[in-house]
């Protein structure tokens, strides 16, 4: 069988992200289920949260072998799919989110669709190489990063000083280059 592994997306039921999650880890299977630290209000109070980054989205880590073995968990509905293959997700982008994460860097996150923008790179700073779509949200600068296959995008606030733009044909706005 197949040993070589890549990352896929699976699409798990509602609020069992972190459970499934858990148990697959326990399993020995590598997991990344970004979180967002929110806050959130009660009659009470307010209370701070962890909230999946892509809600009822994880991502794993698997061989073939672990394939089916994962679909048999009952809180996973499928692996994200296309023309009925499951979408691998790139090492790249995998970085970029746990890059995004562990820096505490302030961003967005949306699955609004946004015009085409200035495509441009970052040539110094922590996301030095990475290169993306440039887009105005309100009076702020941001830089998008697509994660086209759970429909959403995750939007960098980023200072002008350190992007250069780039020709539309050395970028495709569903990959990053870091």
């Amino acid at each position: 069988m197949d040993r070589h592994y890549n990352w896929y997306t699976l699409y798990v039921k509602t609020h069992h992200e972190k459970r499934v999650c858990k148990d697959l880890t326990e399993k020995n299977i590598q997991t990344l289920l970004p979180l967002l630290r929110k806050k959130r209000k009660w009659a009470d109070r307010l209370k701070i949260v962890e909230e999946p980054m892509f809600p009822n989205y994880l991502f794993v880590r698997v061989s073939c072998m672990e394939y089916y073995h994962i679909l048999n968990h009952k809180s996973v509905i499928s692996f994200v799919s296309f023309s009925g293959k499951p979408y691998v997700v790139s090492e790249k982008t995998i970085l970029a989110i746990e890059n995004i994460i562990s820096r505490g860097i302030l961003f967005d996150l949306t699955s609004q669709e946004f015009n085409m923008g200035d495509i441009v790179k970052f040539d110094g700073g922590p996301f030095k190489g990475m290169s993306g779509e440039l887009v105005n949200k309100g009076n702020e600068k941001f830089l998008i990063i697509r994660l086209e296959h759970v429909n959403q995008n995750i939007l960098i606030k980023t200072e002008r000083l350190y992007l250069t733009k780039v020709k539309r044909p050395d970028i495709q706005f569903s990959k990053m280059s870091l």
